[in-house]
């Protein structure tokens, strides 16, 4: 049953990799009708991690000016990697910055000399990594207009901050 679960979960993924690729060949852009959208529920929306939503800690929140959708997507991506790499017990916290909003988590963090290559297609220190996860949440934020960075979290883990960000107001 295990196996059928990670099988179904692996096809949810490859569903949502090729909705996001149809996007950008039919409509040239990841991002569709930015709204008000309420971080804290993006991020506690996510589907693809086996993480429950409520391990989130949420510093800070606020509205801000996005593609629900494709902010939910990036929230996938974010969360599936940190329990890829950190596991179902890694701790995760959403806060808000002057220009934007910063995730984080506890677990290994991304080392200094691997930062500059997170966002390449194909890169992943995992055997079975995509090297697609972390493509899709710059290209997320880029489509967006924000610039996303790396950095290591208070606990020793990542942290990735999103600047550039609009508020609806």
């Amino acid at each position: 049953m295990a196996q059928l679960d990670a099988a179904l979960d692996a096809t949810d993924r490859i569903d949502a990799l090729v909705t996001d690729l149809a996007n950008v060949v039919t409509q040239r852009e990841l991002v569709d009708a930015p709204e008000p959208v309420d971080l804290e529920a993006a991020f506690r929306s996510w589907g693809q991690s086996k993480a429950a939503p409520d391990t989130l800690e949420v510093v800070a929140s606020r509205s801000i000016l996005a593609d629900k959708q494709a902010l939910v997507r990036l929230a996938d991506n974010l969360v599936k990697n940190s329990t890829e790499h950190g596991g179902t017990a890694v701790s995760m916290r959403l806060g808000t910055l002057e220009d934007g909003f910063y995730y984080e988590d506890s677990g290994p963090g991304i080392p200094v000399e691997n930062r500059s290559e997170v966002f390449k297609p194909g890169f992943s220190t995992k055997a079975d990594g995509t090297g697609l996860g972390m493509v899709s949440v710059e290209q997320i934020a880029t489509a967006h207009g924000w610039d996303v960075t790396v950095t290591e979290s208070d606990a020793g883990g990542a942290r990735f901050e999103f600047t550039g960000v609009t508020d609806p107001t």
